[in-house]
């Protein structure tokens, strides 16, 4: 599966527990092609010491999914490497 980044303007979005600690969380937006053709934006996770991904096109690593109580669920945060071949760019769904 590959997901295309777009950008690298990231996303800030900050949170508070009931608590009242505040939590930011860092995201990127980027495109992912569904088998049916159809491509979905999607926000990227970041971790806070994370480097941003460079626009690009990625391959999305196997360790970001994991199948809990019989379900395939992806995790947080996608592990993504640039994708090895040349691979057409992804066109936003209209």
């Amino acid at each position: 599966m590959q997901l295309e980044i777009k950008g690298p303007s990231v996303l800030r979005n900050i949170t508070r527990r009931s608590d009242g600690k505040q939590f930011t969380f860092r995201e990127q937006v980027g495109l992912f092609s569904q088998p049916n053709g159809e491509v979905l934006a999607v926000q990227v996770s970041l971790e806070n010491d994370q480097a941003d991904y460079p626009p690009g096109v990625y391959q999305i690593e196997a360790q970001s999914f994991y199948v809990k109580n019989g379900k395939f669920e992806q995790r947080r945060n996608l592990a993504l490497v640039p994708a090895k071949t040349d691979a057409p760019r992804l066109q936003a769904a209209k």
